[in-house]
């Protein structure tokens, strides 16, 4: 009996070693067609991404990281720069994405949020605002001078109002810091553009922690882009760019990736959504410029951590 256990013990470690190898053949040949083929690349992505990305060695928390999370609020955007110092919110997300917004920035420790930053009065960037004033201890707000004669905008003012939350205008050039993290302005552009143009009167925003960097445009376009070139082009460069206006090919122009030089961009949309956001023109533009990117609509919240000089992802 011990003599063919072991015969069978030497069969079955044959046999593990032809699955070893066929898994490795399979993962070269997805990975040849990745480059080809979007759907393959997904598939690989999801099923195969997790198995590769275990093998690297992730910095030890310490504590004393930034944490970016590109919150998944459909279409539409919400990103929470969480320091041991203090929180930022960039964006609240459309209508009706309050209470799951509420929910996880309380499943985070949220109490208070030094900075909320509209980047527009558009509903996909604050239709949940007046829910999160009123649930949050906000110390200020940054706002462009776009105003807007929806519900939720004139509720937002009236929240800001009852709680006596100090509102600032946002002025490109403007500095803001918590602890070792910096935020520069950028935009808005408001005086080069028609007060209807409110995608271009986006607050964009340089956010630096140790040597990491991120970069947010809003929905800022081309006209936008080419503004933001011509005055800060030295200020672009980052390690994360998030996709102006949800990937749409009306943002993220070529030069616009050249001067920012990302290695991840993070594209907030909808799946499914009705405007086709990512457009293929926007991912061809990653592509060609080998910045690897994640979408929400795939991937659910999509969160970096930098200690100020590793960065990775959850």
């Amino acid at each position: 009996m011990a003599k063919r256990k072991r015969r069978y013990t030497k069969g079955s470690k044959k046999i593990t070693s032809l699955l070893i190898s066929t898994i490795v053949l399979i993962c070269v040949i997805f990975s040849a067609l990745c480059a080809q083929n979007e759907v393959v690349r997904d598939f690989v992505n999801d099923i195969l991404g997790d198995i590769f990305v275990t093998q690297d060695t992730t910095p030890t928390i310490t504590g004393e990281e930034l944490f970016v999370h590109y919150i998944d609020v459909g279409q539409g955007d919400c990103t929470l720069l969480q320091t041991p110092e203090g929180n930022i919110l960039i964006d609240c997300g459309p209508s009706g994405n309050h209470t799951k917004i509420i929910n996880y920035l309380r499943s985070h420790g949220v109490l208070s949020i030094d900075y909320l930053i509209f980047t527009h009065p558009h509903a996909d960037h604050m239709g949940s605002a007046p829910e999160l004033l009123r649930q949050f201890n906000v110390k200020n707000v940054i706002m462009n001078n776009r105003p807007s004669t929806t519900k939720y905008f004139s509720d937002t003012l009236d929240a800001l109002e009852d709680k006596n939350i100090n509102t600032i205008l946002a002025v490109p050039g403007d500095v803001y810091t918590i602890g070792n993290l910096t935020l520069k302005l950028l935009g808005p552009y408001n005086d080069n553009f028609a007060s209807s143009d409110i995608n271009n009167s986006s607050i964009i925003i340089h956010a630096s922690f140790g040597e990491r960097s991120f970069l947010f445009t809003g929905d800022a376009e081309v006209l936008a882009e080419r503004e933001l070139l011509g005055k800060h082009k030295n200020e672009l460069k980052c390690d994360v760019f998030q996709a102006g206006h949800h990937g749409s090919y009306t943002s993220n122009s070529k030069d616009i990736i050249v001067a920012a030089s990302p290695t991840y961009a993070v594209i907030s949309c909808g799946k499914d959504n009705s405007y086709g956001h990512p457009h293929q023109k926007t991912l061809n533009t990653f592509e060609d410029y080998g910045v690897e990117y994640y979408r929400t609509d795939l991937l659910g919240t999509i969160v970096f951590i930098t200690n100020g000089k590793d960065l990775w992802m959850e």
